[in-house]
């Protein structure tokens, strides 16, 4: 089969130029430093060389060593880099009503007052995405490895409402009061907090994130209320 286009559809190639090669701009930053920023790449420039994908392996190799050290200056970092690539590269800044600029300060004091645990740096991470209220935003412990609960709940009304089982232990209807001792409306509202986007996709990722699903090996207690007030 030969498809036949119509000249009046064929586009000609807009005659752009090449951008020629020109000095690279100097940027002034904090204190004596500056930054140089070339505005156009060569072809040459522009590609990738056997050495740099060599040396770029063995930094991978080297970092590798650190990936289970976790400390202040790396939870520094990583919420810095956050912050900048959001930053410059987030395209819904006119829709999010937040001073970026401005919450910098408040996640470095986050950082510096974590625990040294994975847990708690996951928190701070989690917080700082949750100030975008993006849906596709979400920080994950590739780590961890996940087992689930043998029900499913649901957040109604503000309640934790069991709405399948697999279990004897709970049954559908039940409420969910206390989840690990915590009262189940402060454990909402704190899970809550760490959910990116829309409030309907907060309350399903509140409750299949944080409750219908864990770190394998982890225990949750429950106190529900049952049919009949038991």
């Amino acid at each position: 089969m030969k498809i036949a286009i119509p000249n009046e559809f064929v586009a000609v190639p807009a005659d752009l130029g090449v951008p020629k090669y020109i000095e690279p701009v100097t940027i002034a930053l904090a204190g004596d430093l500056t930054a140089s920023v070339p505005l156009v790449l060569e072809d040459d420039a522009a590609k990738i060389t056997s050495e740099q994908s060599a040396s770029l392996a063995d930094l991978k190799k080297e970092i590798e060593q650190f990936q289970d050290k976790h400390n202040s200056a790396s939870s520094l970092a990583d919420v810095i880099a956050m912050w900048a690539v959001l930053r410059h590269f987030y395209p819904y800044w006119d829709v999010v009503n937040v001073n970026w600029d401005e919450q910098l300060n408040q996640y470095i004091q986050w950082a510096m007052s974590e625990n040294g645990t994975n847990e708690s740096h996951l928190v701070v991470l989690r917080k700082i995405l949750a100030d975008i209220k993006d849906g596709h935003a979400g920080v994950y412990d590739a780590s961890s490895r996940k087992a689930f609960l043998p029900a499913s709940v649901r957040l109604v009304e503000g309640k934790l409402i069991v709405v399948a089982s697999n279990t004897d232990y709970l049954a559908i209807g039940d409420v969910i009061l206390i989840i690990n001792g915590q009262p189940a409306d402060e454990w909402v509202t704190e899970k809550r907090n760490l959910i990116s986007g829309s409030d309907a996709w907060r309350d399903y990722q509140t409750v299949t994130s944080f409750l219908e699903s864990g770190p394998q090996g982890a225990i949750v207690w429950l106190n529900v209320e049952q049919k009949g007030g038991t």
